[in-house]
C-alpha cells in the first residue's frame, strides 16, 4: 500500500488521536475510513437534484402557507 504524508492542525490532530483510541483503530485506518465515506458521500450526491438531497424534508415543517411555492405575495421583498 502506497504512503502518503498529510500535514493536519493540532487540533484535528488531537480529535484523530482520541478518536481512533475509542475506536480501537489505527490512526491510519481511521483516515483511510474517513477518506473512503467522503469519496463515496460525494460519488452518491454527483448529479443528485436538491430534490433528492431533500426529500426526507419534504412535508416535514407543519404551520405554514399551503400555497407557499406558487403564490406571489409571499416572494415581496425576498431578494431585494
Amino acid at each position: 500500500m502506497p504512503t502518503m504524508s498529510v500535514k493536519v492542525p493540532h487540533s484535528l490532530m488531537l480529535r484523530m488521536e482520541r478518536e481512533s483510541t475509542r475506536r480501537g483503530l489505527s490512526k491510519s485506518r481511521l483516515i483511510r475510513d474517513a477518506l473512503e465515506r467522503a469519496l463515496n458521500q460525494r460519488r452518491r450526491t454527483a448529479g443528485a437534484t436538491v430534490f433528492d438531497l431533500t426529500k426526507d424534508l419534504c412535508g416535514s415543517v407543519r404551520g405554514g402557507p399551503r400555497d407557499l411555492s406558487s403564490n406571489k405575495k409571499h416572494l415581496d421583498g425576498y431578494g431585494v
